[in-house]
């Protein structure tokens, strides 16, 4: 019998049974223990083979692996009760403050002198509710305190790390060391595991690792939107969409940090933290038992010292008490959080620009001073407060390194200019974007959007002509010159040569050697709303050909390996603008090279370890060719890795647990001809 409630009756329902017991094993060793049996296309294989029984009339529990699969978009979030109690929270900044609040509670009570420390991660609060072992909702507390979350019940059922059902009482599980809990052996599974309460609320943060927020800016930036910046805002947006296939479709884990219900049956919060473990929560690998102060300060080193090599963003450390209390009481608050200090320097904030990135986002950029001397340009990281804002000029700031470029901190004291209600360039009304921290231009032929095109398709990235620079750029579209692929391709050397002497020869050399071109190109450069390379690439190893790539836009489903908003970017071109494109590429002597010719994307869905560093390619460059051709940089040695490389100063250790996994290890020298070769 399966994990759900209804009783198999039939061969189909016992085979259903079956599939979702193996699934539910499977989903647990991957997104709670991260130690994986099996390959994802081997558990893709397992979900499609329920999904048949179900269509077929085998029951659907209400635990069902197949109940991940995304609602449809919502139109607005909904705003319910906030369940349970939960204890205040002290801010702390300095080992002063640690020190008195330390010896306050020690003070009130010697038992409350026992501390369980774990690292704050950087993430979206979030409170579960479980009736009857199954989940009911999930809200999002609002910052201001009120007693209203925002309902993202439908998002939170995409991840796989948030339990639909509890583990059954008296059931056995597994734990797995990480080296962190090597260091610091965190709260063990329970065994049998316990039983759960009727009513249990589970708080906790959905948060990302950095190789994956990393990849999240690079593929922005490549499709025409301005990086993130800020980790949170990225994990905020990829969480709090109205869309849940966007939540689905990046890689996001919940860790669960407190319980709240009736604290007869767990006494300490290390018991709390196992108990949620049994039951199929995560819970963070870095975990203390500090019963004195100089303990405390071991755990506040430790935290510092794991911190710039954690695999997910490290905002501080949390302090909590470790005897368990029922409701609120007086004191010192049970639960603190230690904020680490950014360090950074000082610069003067002389100006801010708009710009318009091709897909038609609106993002500021500043335009800084440094206190030492010299200037630097940096993207703003606006929010949505509730209304999109900028910064006012001429104001001091401090610049912090950021994950793609740095990364503005203002004083609680800033000064804020309002966000533009129109288009800088066009004047045309700004719309809201699909995730929503940015103003959008929705005029196709709005100046800004055309000049952003242009400078991409002669760009490195694009066609590569050396011929043009800013400047001719900018005089070929006064003088009504294209923006898209076609009309660039068949532009007259001679109008260039017009514009700037010397360079309609040069021109008409460098557009010679792009007769030919591979489907993904023709994709990447025809400049669609949020489509990068990545995706191109992968779309165009589906498709094929041209002809086929009219038949993918008409599926019926998303292939999962496509993300949402660039896949209804492609669908929509292809019933409007592609097959057009395609015929004008054709009848001006293109020829348009399938998949089975250029090797579009090489990497698809694996997943490539790299040990130490690369000798022949510069820091993060190989990460970003790797990502762009559809592979996934994995952060450690998992059964999931395909294959490995082995660069200078690499890890033996790791080295040894990949091969043990049976990833076989390529030569740096193999990937690099696999690259140059697509």
């Amino acid at each position: 019998m399966g994990m759900g409630d209804v009783k198999a009756e039939t061969p189909l329902d016992a085979e259903a049974d079956r599939i979702r017991d193996e699934l539910a094993y499977h989903e647990h060793r991957a997104k709670v223990l991260e130690s994986p049996l099996i390959s994802r296309g081997r558990f893709r294989s397992l979900f499609e083979d329920l999904l048949r029984l179900e269509a077929a009339g085998a029951h659907q529990n209400p635990d069902a692996l197949t109940r991940r699969s995304p609602a449809p978009p919502r139109l607005a979030f909904y705003r319910r009760p906030l369940p349970g109690v939960w204890p205040t929270v002290l801010g702390i900044a300095t080992e002063r403050a640690l020190r008195g609040h330390y010896n306050a509670l020690v003070a009130k009570d010697s038992r409350l002198g026992i501390l369980v420390g774990s690292a704050w991660l950087l993430g979206v609060e979030v409170v579960l509710s479980y009736r009857d072992g199954l989940l009911e909702q999930a809200l999002i507390p609002n910052p201001s305190g009120d007693a209203d979350g925002l309902d993202v019940t439908d998002n939170a059922r995409t991840l796989g790390s948030i339990p639909l059902r509890l583990r059954l009482a008296g059931t056995t599980t597994e734990s797995r060391i990480t080296r962190l809990t090597k260091q610091a052996l965190g709260p063990s599974t329970l065994t049998p595991v316990p039983p759960a309460p009727e009513q249990l609320f589970v708080r906790g943060v959905v948060t990302m690792r950095i190789t994956d927020l990393l990849a999240l800016d690079r593929r922005r930036v490549d499709a025409g939107l301005p990086p993130y910046l800020d980790p949170a805002a990225a994990i905020s947006a990829s969480f709090t969409t109205l869309d849940p296939a966007l939540t689905a479709s990046r890689e996001m884990s919940f860790f669960a940090d407190d319980a709240s219900w009736s604290m007869e049956e767990v006494e300490t919060h290390w018991q709390l933290l196992g108990a949620l473990k049994s039951w199929g929560f995560r819970v963070g690998a870095l975990h203390f038992r500090a019963a004195s102060m100089n303990e405390v300060l071991d755990f506040v080193r430790v935290l510092k010292e794991e911190r710039s090599s954690f695999d997910y963003p490290v905002e501080g450390g949390v302090l909590t008490v470790n005897r368990r209390a029922e409701g609120q009481e007086s004191g010192p608050p049970r639960r603190a959080l230690l904020e680490f200090q950014t360090r950074g320097h000082e610069a003067r904030l002389r100006h801010v620009y708009f710009a318009v990135g091709r897909s038609g986002v609106v993002f500021p950029v500043a335009q800084l001073e440094r206190s030492g001397g010299g200037s630097e340009t940096v993207p703003v990281p606006a929010r949505v407060e509730p209304e999109p804002r900028s910064l006012a000029e001429d104001q001091s700031v401090r610049v912090v390194a950021g994950a793609i470029a740095p990364r503005i901190l203002l004083s609680g004291d800033a000064r804020r200019a309002p966000y533009p209600e129109t288009c800088p360039a066009c004047a045309q009304p700004l719309q809201h974007t699909n995730e929503p921290y940015f103003g959008s231009c929705p005029d196709r032929a709005c100046p800004g959007r055309r000049r952003a095109r242009l400078l991409h398709l002669v760009g490195p990235r694009g066609l590569g002509l050396s011929c043009f620079d800013v400047n001719l750029v900018d005089r070929l579209l006064q003088a009504g010159g294209p923006d898209d692929l076609a009309g660039l391709l068949a532009l007259d050397p001679a109008r260039v040569e017009a514009l700037a002497a010397g360079r309609g020869a040069r021109f008409a050399e460098q557009i010679a050697s792009v007769r030919s071109l591979a489907l993904w190109r023709v994709i990447y450069l025809s400049a669609l709303d949020e489509v990068g390379e990545r995706f191109a690439r992968l779309a165009a190893s589906m498709a094929g050909a041209p002809n086929g790539l009219v038949a993918l836009s008409q599926l019926p489903f998303r292939p999962e390996a496509l993300e949402p908003v660039p896949w209804e970017a492609l669908c929509h071109w292809m019933r409007i603008h592609g097959p057009k494109t395609l015929d004008t590429l054709a009848s001006a002597g293109i020829s348009i090279e399938g998949e089975d010719t250029t090797f579009a994307a090489p990497f698809a869905s694996r997943r490539i370890l790299i040990l130490g560093r690369a000798r022949s390619f510069e820091p993060g460059l190989l990460v970003d060719a790797i990502e762009r051709r559809g592979g996934t940089v994995d952060a450690r040695p998992s059964r999931r890795t395909d294959f490995f490389v082995r660069g200078e100063g690499a890890s033996e250790e790791l080295a040894t647990m990949a091969l043990h996994y049976g990833s076989p290890e390529v030569e740096e020298s193999t990937l690099r001809a696999i690259i140059e070769a697509s």
